[in-house]
């Protein structure tokens, strides 16, 4: 005897909860011996499956607006085949994904997205990014830098990371800091003042503990991919329509009872020039000020205790 039913006997049992995908982007997965890692370009979020199962890690370590805003441009069906004119078409861009088994780390590159017209003029750029994630578990788990180091693809063997620059494979472990594939870079940290968010001030110092001090300059060896102005505030000059922006560098600074400090110098944007505008220009003033702190040598260093001191504007919205 024969029977037909239209339900199944046994239920599909899904081993983890959560549907999620690698999509187009198989390059992002990487793996050590207790989770796997892999971009889902679709939801737009950063995944590991472990003992614990499938969790979105961008959600729960506060990185899910950066995921979130860069992952769309990944999507295949904006890539159209075309090249910059005269030049051969190089492929779809993709996300790669490694594992370093010497620090714990998951390591994401973002390559950079060039999309031209049908006449070969570019029409969208997106900068490459590559974001480090510490799988330690603890404190200090989670997306804890970016680093300035685009390779055109990487991997491990055993424990050494290996990458692709210009069809080279080139060792990327080392000992030496601020130092990719033999190759020096900065670092950068970028600090936001906005206490008392709603008060318009004026930006007068800034003092911190450091090994040694930083500059607060133009990033040379990064202005390829990005533009960056090292100081700026929120205030727009209503004459000229620029964002005020200024620089500070080591010379600047004065060594006093172990604290680095030193005294804004004025918006470079406020004199035909900029040398002199930043000595005799505007002062800086705004609801916040944004300032990255570059360290350009191959030496250890720290920042801690930042302190910036800054005075009320009398006129405030």
């Amino acid at each position: 005897m024969v029977s037909q039913i239209d339900q199944l006997l046994n239920k599909i049992q899904y081993p983890y909860k959560g549907k999620f995908g690698i999509g187009n982007v198989p390059e992002s997965f990487a793996y050590n011996k207790f989770a796997k890692f892999f971009i889902d370009p679709n939801k737009k979020v950063c995944v590991r499956l472990s003992q614990n199962g499938l969790n979105e890690i961008s959600v729960i370590y506060e990185c899910d607006a950066f995921f979130k805003d860069i992952l769309g441009a990944y999507n295949s069906s904006l890539n159209n085949g075309n090249a910059e004119a005269g030049q051969p078409y190089k492929g779809n861009p993709t996300i790669y994904g490694a594992y370093d088994t010497y620090t714990n780390r998951y390591i994401i590159f973002f390559e950079e997205i060039k999309r031209y017209d049908a006449l070969g003029v570019l029409e969208f750029r997106q900068l490459p990014k590559t974001i480090v994630y510490n799988n330690n578990n603890g404190r200090s788990e989670g997306f804890e830098s970016f680093i300035t180091n685009f390779p055109e693809n990487a991997g491990f063997i055993n424990t050494l990371l290996y990458t692709f620059e210009n069809g080279k494979l080139l060792l990327g472990n080392g000992t030496t800091y601020n130092t990719f594939n033999g190759f020096l870079k900065s670092s950068f940290i970028t600090a936001i003042f906005n206490k008392d968010s709603f008060v318009k001030k004026t930006f007068n110092a800034i003092r911190y503990q450091a090994k040694t001090p930083w500059s607060s300059s133009q990033l040379a060896d990064y202005s390829a991919f990005e533009n960056i102005d090292a100081i700026v505030t929120s205030f727009y000059n209503p004459q000229t329509g620029y964002q005020q922006s200024s620089s500070l560098k080591l010379t600047d600074y004065e060594f006093q009872e172990g604290i680095w400090c030193t005294s804004f110098l004025r918006d470079l944007n406020s004199g035909a020039d900029p040398v002199l505008a930043l000595l005799e220009g505007d002062f800086l003033q705004g609801f916040w000020l944004k300032i990255k702190f570059i360290e350009s040598t191959n030496q250890y260093n720290y920042i801690t205790n930042l302190v910036m001191s800054y005075q009320a504007l009398n006129k405030t919205p």
